[in-house]
């Protein structure tokens, strides 16, 4: 079975241990689970981790699996019961976002981050607070940079990036 392989997949451990200290301090900022609603942002952890080993181990995600988590994402976006300007304002930050990784793209004449990243994105990014987009983004940026250069990698390597969004959403999501 599949999640055999991701568990005996070396990378996969190391992600495991990067991972448990955004999923603790996420876990025990939702405590007291009272309602049946404050168990929904922990099933969706459990669904963008397990993408996060898709990711790492194959550099690729499952679609359904990937589609299933969004839309799920989507829903809990809009349970949340945001003002309608606030929406428009994430809108707007992933419409910048997305603008400037597709010049970027073009520019370069190669792809900078695959479509399921993109998914990622704008899934989680709905969730959180307008305010709070640029820290997890930030974050998410950093996290892979600080890898690439203390492990001295190189930079043409293609490096997952699903298992950052969702650490520094799991981060950012406590903080909200």
């Amino acid at each position: 079975m599949r999640i055999k392989l991701i568990w005996k997949w070396c990378p996969v451990k190391k992600m495991g241990v990067f991972m448990s200290g955004p999923v603790i301090l996420f876990a025990y900022s939702n405590l007291p689970l009272v309602s049946v609603l404050d168990y929904y942002p922990i099933i969706l952890a459990i669904f963008w981790l397990y993408l996060s080993a898709e990711d790492t181990l194959s550099l690729s995600v499952p679609a359904p699996t990937l589609c299933f988590s969004g839309c799920a994402t989507l829903i809990f976006a809009i349970i949340q019961q945001k003002e309608i300007s606030d929406y428009i304002l994430i809108a707007s930050f992933m419409a910048c976002i997305f603008g400037t990784v597709w010049i970027t793209q073009r520019l370069k004449d190669k792809s900078l981050i695959g479509s399921a990243d993109f998914v990622v994105i704008v899934s989680l990014g709905f969730t959180l607070h307008p305010h709070t987009l640029g820290l997890w983004l930030i974050i998410a940026c950093a996290i892979p940079l600080i890898s690439i250069v203390s492990h001295r990698r190189v930079w043409a390597e293609k490096t997952p990036f699903i298992p950052y969004l969702t650490a520094s959403w799991l981060i950012v999501f406590t903080l909200n």
